[in-house]
């Protein structure tokens, strides 16, 4: 994402470069923020046109202290998606990004990294449960309150409610450059309210492995449940009910974009008796159970070779 020619604007109509200016924080979720170059340390460039400006990726926040008695009234840019993150790999991207500027810093601003070199996380104390909600925009007849945090949950990626109205989620914690964070694997977690106060206060582990690090699904149909986790997605069955499964199979596999949020999502079941299921950008292609090339009715393989198929797909 690109802050292309950002500049503050006085009275008398002059302007000055914000690039003229050192900011007093900057952090990106990928790359770094950098003047004259895009997040990646490449040339800014937007619809194949060089730009100058400020480069940086979502989730991004950087921050200015304005010299003392300032003239400066107001503030101008333009925000643009850099071509680096629109065409990756030759192929086009629905990538999309919103450009927010504040007078002041934010206190619960939720668009935003922290910790250096884009380390990504949270900013200032929004990392409180109790500030959980407060982003939140909900209808006036309609509540939002919190219903589990940490230390109870970490990195939620997913849920699913079963006809219980228990909270199945996965937990996330070996994700890129933490993968191998946590030896044990990743969880498919159980919360449940057992006292009506909207709140768990009951949680259990249905299944923890590395074959679940980071799964980016889950859904639960009777004593089935389905995990969308990197290339594949896992038919778990609790035959006995005792919320352990007794046994696990392959879905479909083969999908691409392991670790990558444009890859593998969740399966839904629809109205009409269906399952569907989509993946992002990176997905590529999907295979059978065994892993062998699906191939439609027309005759066609699903993968993103443009025959006819690209870029994600939805089943």
């Amino acid at each position: 994402a690109n802050w292309v020619n950002p500049r503050l604007v006085d009275a008398s109509g002059k302007e000055t470069k914000l690039t003229s200016l050192k900011w007093s924080s900057a952090s990106a979720s990928w790359g770094h923020v950098r003047i004259n170059q895009n997040a990646q340390g490449g040339s800014m460039k937007v619809q194949g046109k060089a730009v100058e400006g400020i480069g940086t990726h979502a989730i991004s926040l950087i921050s200015y202290k304005l010299p003392a008695k300032h003239s400066f009234v107001s503030f101008r840019a333009s925000g643009a998606l850099d071509d680096g993150g629109v065409h990756r790999g030759g192929r086009g991207s629905q990538a999309s990004v919103q450009f927010q500027v504040f007078a002041q810093k934010p206190p619960f601003f939720g668009g935003a990294a922290s910790g250096p070199k884009g380390s990504g996380g949270r900013v200032g104390d929004q990392g409180d449960p109790a500030h959980a909600v407060e982003n939140l925009d909900v209808h006036e007849e309609v509540k939002a309150t919190l219903f589990a945090s940490e230390p109870m949950i970490l990195s939620p990626s997913a849920i699913d409610v079963d006809h219980r109205g228990r909270v199945w989620l996965c937990e996330v914690t070996n994700y890129r450059r933490h993968r191998n964070k946590r030896a044990e694997g990743d969880r498919i977690l159980i919360l449940e309210d057992t006292d009506g106060d909207n709140k768990a206060d009951k949680v259990k582990t249905f299944y923890q492995g590395r074959d679940v690090d980071s799964a980016h699904g889950v859904s639960v149909f009777a004593d089935k449940v389905v995990v969308a986790c990197g290339d594949r997605g896992i038919v778990f069955t609790d035959k006995d009910g005792d919320d352990k499964p007794d046994s696990k199979e392959n879905l479909f596999t083969g999908i691409a974009g392991s670790q990558h949020d444009h890859g593998i999502h969740a399966v839904h079941f629809g109205p009409d008796g269906k399952f569907y299921f989509n993946f992002g950008n990176v997905g590529r292609q999907i295979k059978d159970k065994d892993g062998k090339p699906i191939v439609d009715k027309a005759g066609n393989e699903v993968n993103d070779k443009r025959k006819p198929y690209q870029q994600g797909m939805a089943f």
